[in-house]
């Protein structure tokens, strides 16, 4: 849990490189805490939950269990959509859409030392979520989807790379793909310059989520330093 303006700088910093989402949709019957804890033996220092059929009582007791993971593993833990749950579990942050919570309502009520994310799907939106970076309203921002998703059945039309590298052109804040990215999928998007790529379907369908996440994690490395 954050207690500084110095802490929240440093987690912002672990807005780079691979970010899980742990969907509980997709989970299956796995365990919420053993998922998440090979997740982070791979290497990231960020993951999300994301519970978007889940009642209040599963989500938050998923939301405890990451919690307990990810401070074991020194990570970031946000929470999608849910301000509550968050503030509850004692997540580092939250990540909201524009049918969530007003950005400016989210900040108020989580306090100024957690992380917000917000969602964005096209370059208008993008500028329009960057102008709340300075009063300190959001942190960071998500566009997509990039390609196609099967993940989110209400997912926008896929904007694609050429867009993407417009947005993280003119943008200062952290920027993290999402939607549709696979890993053969990787090098193409992050030739387009985003700090992070989020990722779902990949780590959540694996059988072997330490293994996934390790290599997906090398190859986003691998491309970050070739571009």
């Amino acid at each position: 849990m954050f207690c500084s303006n110095r802490d929240k700088r440093e987690a912002a910093e672990k807005v780079k490189g691979l970010y899980p989402i742990m969907d509980l949709g997709l989970l299956g019957e796995g365990d919420v805490y053993d998922s998440t804890c090979r997740i982070l033996e791979g290497g990231v220092g960020i993951i999300q939950l994301r519970a978007k059929q889940a009642g209040s009582k599963e989500m938050l007791e998923a939301a405890t269990k990451m919690r307990r993971a990810t401070e074991s593993f020194k990570a970031v833990f946000i929470v999608n959509d849910r301000v509550d749950v968050a503030m509850l579990s004692g997540a580092d942050g939250i990540h909201i859409g524009d049918s969530d919570l007003p950005p400016e309502d989210a900040r108020e009520l989580i306090g100024k030392e957690k992380l917000i994310g917000f969602s964005t799907h096209t370059k208008e939106e993008a500028q329009r979520a960057e102008m709340l970076i300075s009063p300190g309203i959001i942190d960071y921002i998500s566009f997509g989807p990039i390609f196609t998703t099967q993940t989110k059945p209400d997912a926008r039309e896929a904007v694609g790379v050429a867009t993407l590298k417009e947005v993280c052109s003119f943008t200062d804040v952290p920027v993290v793909a999402i939607g549709g990215i696979t890993e053969d999928k990787i090098k193409e998007v992050m030739s387009a310059g985003p700090d992070s790529i989020a990722m779902i379907s990949e780590i959540m369908k694996a059988h072997d989520k330490l293994r996934a996440t390790t290599t997906l994690s090398a190859i986003i490395t691998s491309a970050t330093a070739s571009r």
